[in-house]
């Protein structure tokens, strides 16, 4: 696996900076980029492309939620570890877990970092495999429609009285791919037992 890039949400300078020397010593390869604001995921998303991002559970104008909130919206399946020393209650923490939090680091033991990154990337490696499959499925199976579309678009041709029936046809199927993408985006990551 290439160096991984792990991107660090946290408004505290020392926290952050420690949480980077944790990460740096977990392997001295790793690519970090430190932020503290949301505009700033939005852009570190698009542009870093982090395979994992390390967030702070109580930030200044915002939370984990809204975190967790703009991966989702993004379309991007980036594990999101919480590294907090706040969350106290397991009904937050249950809520985080549902929203698709990969886990969560006490502030206190800042050296669990190297166990969590460690965790996160062999699952993020081993669900590679799986999810290439997926992927190769999906576009076999938008080739299958669009060959259906052509071959009948081709039949059409030489019928005219068919070819009202092909333009609903037609149109029919592209709906049939957009709802096949729409679905295929909202696939988890799928881990390997």
């Amino acid at each position: 696996m290439e160096s991984a890039r792990i991107l660090i949400i946290e408004d505290n300078h020392t926290d952050a900076k420690l949480i980077e020397h944790e990460t740096i010593k977990f392997n001295s390869g790793v690519n970090t980029r430190i932020i503290n604001s949301l505009d700033d995921l939005i852009i570190s998303i698009s542009e870093f492309s982090p395979n994992i991002i390390l967030s702070d559970f109580d930030l200044r104008s915002f939370n984990a939620f809204d975190v967790l909130n703009i991966i989702e919206n993004s379309n991007q399946n980036i594990p999101c570890v919480i590294v907090t020393g706040v969350i106290n209650d397991e009904e937050t923490v249950a809520r985080l877990v549902l929203k698709g939090a990969a886990g969560f680091i006490q502030k206190k033991n800042m050296s669990h970092i190297k166990e969590k990154l460690h965790q996160v990337l062999v699952e993020l490696d081993n669900s590679f495999s799986t999810n290439f499959e997926i992927f190769e499925n999906k576009l076999q199976l938008l080739h299958r429609i669009r060959k259906i579309q052509f071959d009948f678009n081709q039949i059409a041709q030489n019928l005219p009285e068919l070819s009202e029936f092909n333009t609903d046809f037609s149109k029919n199927m592209e709906d049939v791919i957009i709802e096949i993408e729409s679905l295929y985006k909202k696939l988890p990551l799928l881990k390997d037992k």
